[in-house]
């Protein structure tokens, strides 16, 4: 019941900037879960780990209410009913849902597979496995920092900011996942000491398993960023069998079946889940959309051409800028007198930005963000900064 609303707001502070809230949040989210619950265990027993679950997401919902009442706040609420609107959060939000019911279907198949084919001994191991796979979320974190780009860059019909910032995405993706990878790879030895196996052939087997599952973090990273990014521009569909191959068809299709050879077996049947998901969704866009919208699908525009600048608030930036527009604008046949109205607005805008950002939080460094699309019968000018936030229509 709570969950929902918390994380509901939880993206909304996060799209909206309070990365120190957001951060604060989740550290709650672990951190007091684990602090709360060990309490409660001790005074009620084994109830008290789901009270410190519920505990610990009230605490992490009440602390990102403030950033409503700061000065960086630009959410406004209104109350409305919208079954169109609630289809299309539903298809979204349907991928990372059905992907959860899937990996509980693959735990209980498993639990009763370790049970009846290795006994009590390698259940403990396969908590690592889990542990570790569900570790692989983070790789995706790069994803969901830059989920708010996407759907805004999605809703402008604008490809060219689309590509610039999933090329960050994979750039990061891979120095997260990599990092990982060496990092579980080199402290696997240490995983059956923090679970307490003692069992020799769990004890070698969990080692093993932890070692085999960190090669499998750079595919993971890209089927997670197939997850959040696909229904962020109304490809759920897409989306969800890429959940269900990830999360459900490869491991019953693959790990099991080498499960019944050996455990070690099906450690690598679990590296090869993110592989082989990988391989299908890649083909699949590959042949559905084309090689140029290989890895990911961008959708079309009706722009004909799309340019874009990023720059500091300053005089001369904003003035090369400015300059850079009006010339692009010209060479490409627009009229000489929307040429120079637009690059106008474009220094004015800025040097506005400039001035207010000078006046409240001077030693700030004001990054900017201007795209030019230009199409048939009109030109469109987005801008965006990071500075303080200002009523730009007062005179």
């Amino acid at each position: 019941a709570v969950a929902p609303m918390f994380w509901s707001i939880y993206y909304l502070v996060s799209i909206d900037g309070n990365a120190v809230l957001v951060l604060a949040s989740d550290i709650i989210q672990a951190f007091g879960n684990f602090g709360v619950s060990l309490v409660l265990v001790q005074k009620i027993g084994i109830k008290g780990l789901a009270y410190g679950s519920i505990i610990s997401v009230i605490m992490s919902w009440l602390i990102l209410i403030p950033h409503f009442f700061s000065k960086k706040n630009s959410i406004h609420f209104k109350l409305s009913l919208s079954w169109k609107r609630i289809k299309t959060v539903m298809l979204s939000g349907s991928t990372i849902a059905m992907t959860s019911v899937y990996i509980g279907i693959v735990d209980i198949v498993f639990n009763k597979f370790i049970l009846v084919k290795f006994g009590d001994p390698l259940l403990a191991s396969y908590a690592i496995i889990n542990l570790i796979l569900n570790l692989a979320q983070i790789s995706g974190c790069a994803s969901d920092a830059a989920s708010g780009f996407i759907g805004t860059y999605y809703a402008e019909g604008n490809p060219v900011s689309m590509k610039k910032i999933l090329r960050m995405i994979i750039k990061v993706m891979f120095v997260v996942s990599g990092l990982l990878m060496i990092l579980f790879f080199i402290f696997a030895k240490f995983a059956p000491v923090v679970y307490g196996i003692e069992n020799l052939q769990a004890y070698e087997a969990t080692i093993y398993s932890a070692k085999v599952l960190a090669l499998s973090y750079i595919p993971s990273a890209f089927i997670f960023m197939y997850l959040s990014y696909l229904p962020k521009i109304e490809k759920p569909a897409l989306g969800n069998l890429a959940g269900f191959l990830y999360s459900l068809a490869t491991p019953i299709a693959i790990a099991l079946p080498l499960g019944c050879i050996s455990y070690n077996a099906m450690s690598w049947g679990f590296f090869l889940t993110p592989v082989v998901s990988l391989v299908i969704v890649g083909l699949i866009i590959l042949k559905k959309y084309g090689k140029g919208n290989f890895p990911y699908p961008i959708p079309e525009t009706n722009a004909q051409k799309i340019f874009n600048y990023e720059f500091a608030a300053t005089n001369e930036e904003v003035s090369t800028v400015k300059d850079l527009i009006l010339d692009e604008l010209k060479a490409s046949g627009v009229d000489e007198s929307i040429s120079n109205k637009l690059a106008m607005m474009v220094e004015e805008s800025f040097m506005v930005v400039k001035l207010e950002n000078e006046k409240k939080d001077p030693k700030r460094k004001v990054l900017c963000d201007a795209t030019v699309m230009i199409y048939e019968d009109k030109v469109v000018l987005i801008t965006r900064d990071n500075g303080v936030i200002f009523d730009i229509t007062q005179v």
